[in-house]
């Protein structure tokens, strides 16, 4: 078995090393050590926050609590989003004149910022059928949908 030399550690050791050391330590704190060290390259969210929650740092306070460290030594995680609570739509419709229903009126506040949710909501879609493999062609039409609400959202 081939034994690894004593050159410089690992990246996920060094950050383990890091956050053990300094708890309340961001990404960012993480990668300024790792460049102050004379390491090249970055340190991603992803493998600071998968060691985090392998040291017990991102367990809620009831855990902290449980299995005897400090509250101030654990960070709380935010939970889930919570849904808003929308009131109910009250359109009624209504009859003109010629007997046809009223045609609805878009509303001006905040479309900008509705557009590019739908926009990220079709990405999301887009990748999960990527993951899912097979569903070219429905992969290619929601990216046409998503070109066309890109070129409607400045009308």
């Amino acid at each position: 078995m081939a034994k690894r030399s004593k050159g410089a550690p690992n990246k996920s050791a060094f950050v383990r090393d890091f956050i053990q050391k300094n708890p309340q330590a961001n990404r960012k704190a993480v990668e300024e050590a790792w460049l102050a060290a004379g390491h090249d390259g970055v340190i991603s969210s992803a493998l600071v926050s998968n060691l985090r929650s392998k040291l017990g740092l991102t367990t809620a306070s009831k855990k902290a609590e449980s299995n005897g460290t400090p509250e101030s030594a654990t960070i709380t995680s935010r939970g889930p989003k919570r849904k808003k609570r929308r009131r109910p739509c009250k359109r009624q419709e209504s009859v003109t004149d010629s007997g046809s229903a009223m045609e609805r009126k878009p509303r001006s506040g905040g479309r900008g910022e509705a557009l590019a949710e739908i926009e990220a909501d079709i990405d999301r879609i887009i990748f999960r059928l990527i993951a899912l493999g097979g569903m070219e062609d429905i992969e290619d039409e929601l990216r046409r949908v998503r070109r066309r609400l890109i070129l409607n959202q400045g009308e």
